[in-house]
């Protein structure tokens, strides 16, 4: 049985194995026949293992985003129209109707910015897009463009997490989501492809929401954490490459910042980033394999990092350059497991030769 048919069975079975969809998917999963779309949903928990409870708990949650989209978005012409009488725009009380629509068109404009630079090279999210001179709104189009689907889940996201919010980066870990759903060729999931990314998404945030709270980027929890997490994973495993970054005076988050918020999704182009999600969503504890993804890439170039000056190392870590990333993954797997054994250079080499060398020789004169 080759990987394909793998796939489509665990997917195919009344009750999903989930331990070894994981396992399955952690190699990778084929870009034929949409698998990857209803992997996801398994492996994040947005799907449950009885595929008999699919289609009830798909339409539950697409009801109820459906819902959030009509309570929480309020539309400047609904509210002339209904609370004229009873609402003055130019009210300033706090818990008036009209100040919270200014207060969400302000968080709709943060969102826009971002959303509008959210792979912009790539035809699927700008195609359609509005013209950056029309004041946006939410509202005025339950299809639209791709792009007002992110601007809309990101905006229902950010009401319902007011702890939270929407802040800048989200919008690159929804886009990879949507746009595998959205490319899924079963019409039921393209079609609801906003509502089910937005639910995988808040699934996702449950695991890494704290790099996204401020009050908590100097704590163990939060970015400081992880980032100095990072680095002790290197210093374990590599530590000439952890010394080699401190002595160049390059903090971890100058570069680690953007590599663990945002899941490395700008640091790849996005068929790698969806191969790199495949594995991090397949595992258990999805933030310590991240750090060591990071982790790995600190070693993958630790030629670089050794021969370089303060610059060069910058400028490689904040533009990290092409690879496979396969080979990223398995060097994660090998730091997790302890089996990475960083490489010895020429000189070194040659210094264990000549020592193994003379070792033989006084050990074969004791003997004769």
């Amino acid at each position: 049985m080759d990987r394909l048919e793998e796939f489509h069975m665990i997917s195919s079975t009344p009750v999903v194995d989930i331990q070894a969809a994981r396992h399955l998917a952690f190699g990778g999963i084929p870009d034929e026949f949409a698998l990857r779309s209803v992997y996801w949903k398994l492996l994040l928990g947005y799907l449950p293992a009885d595929r008999d409870c699919w289609q009830k708990h798909l339409s539950s949650q697409r009801e109820r985003y459906q819902e959030y989209l009509n309570d929480l978005i309020l539309d400047s012409q609904h509210l002339a129209e209904q609370e004229a009488e009873f609402d003055d725009p130019l009210s300033d009380k706090s818990d008036s109707n009209w100040s919270q629509f200014f207060k969400d068109k302000e968080l709709l404009e943060e969102i826009d910015k971002d959303t509008r630079r959210t792979y912009p090279d790539m035809h699927f999210f700008c195609a359609g897009a509005e013209d950056p001179t029309h004041e946006s709104t939410i509202s005025e189009d339950v299809q639209g463009t791709h792009q007002l689907a992110l601007k809309r889940a990101l905006f229902v996201y950010a009401k319902l997490n007011p702890g939270v919010r929407y802040v800048q980066g989200m919008n690159e870990l929804f886009a990879p989501i949507y746009y595998v759903y959205a490319n899924d060729a079963t019409g039921d999931f393209s079609d609801n492809a906003e509502a089910d990314a937005f639910w995988s998404f808040n699934m996702l945030m449950a695991d890494f929401r704290d790099h996204f709270c401020s009050t908590l980027d100097s704590s163990d929890m939060g970015i400081s954490g992880s980032l100095t997490h990072m680095i002790s994973i290197v210093k374990k495993n590599d530590p000439s490459v952890a010394s080699r970054i401190e002595q160049l005076g390059i903090h971890p988050q100058l570069y680690g910042l953007r590599w663990i918020s945002l899941l490395l999704s700008q640091e790849f182009q996005l068929p790698d980033v969806m191969r790199l999600w495949d594995s991090l969503f397949a595992m258990d504890d999805r933030l310590e394999f991240l750090l060591l993804l990071c982790a790995a890439m600190l070693v993958y170039v630790r030629h670089e990092i050794l021969s370089g000056d303060f610059g060069q190392v910058m400028k490689m870590l904040q533009n990290f350059p092409p690879v496979d990333v396969a080979e990223i993954i398995n060097l994660a797997v090998q730091l997790r497991d302890g089996e990475y054994q960083p490489p010895i250079n020429q000189a070194e080499t040659q210094k264990k030769k000549t020592f193994k060398s003379l070792r033989e020789r006084v050990k074969r004169r004791s003997q004769s």
